[in-house]
């Protein structure tokens, strides 16, 4: 069984990677291009993958996986600086310079 794995953070790329159970293998399938200081991945519903962007600005972009390369779908601002970690499915009490945020879980 094969499983895709990505790898982020301060980089400009988002890489994606994919492990072989069976062999116990993992290797490099492509780079895709990153949101500035992508510091956290959240997998989303219906394929969707949400990047925090921890940047003074705070932002937060939605990402799709279109055959082996990752691409950005939207952005939003955070109202916040420099967000650090984001959930989709449990509440959030976001720390960030000067300002604390509480949000809400959809799932």
């Amino acid at each position: 069984m094969s499983y895709n794995i990505l790898g982020a953070g301060y980089r400009p790329n988002i890489t994606l990677f994919s492990f072989d159970s069976t062999s116990a293998k993992i290797h490099k399938v492509s780079d895709s291009k990153a949101p500035e200081n992508a510091s956290w991945l959240e997998p989303g519903k219906e394929g969707v993958i949400y990047s925090t962007s921890e940047i003074p600005d705070g932002e937060v972009y939605s990402l799709k996986l279109q055959g082996e390369e990752l691409e950005i779908t939207g952005k939003r601002s955070t109202k916040g600086e420099e967000p650090a970690h984001g959930t989709l499915c449990h509440d959030v009490i976001d720390w960030m310079t000067e300002s604390v945020s509480y949000y809400k879980g959809v799932c």
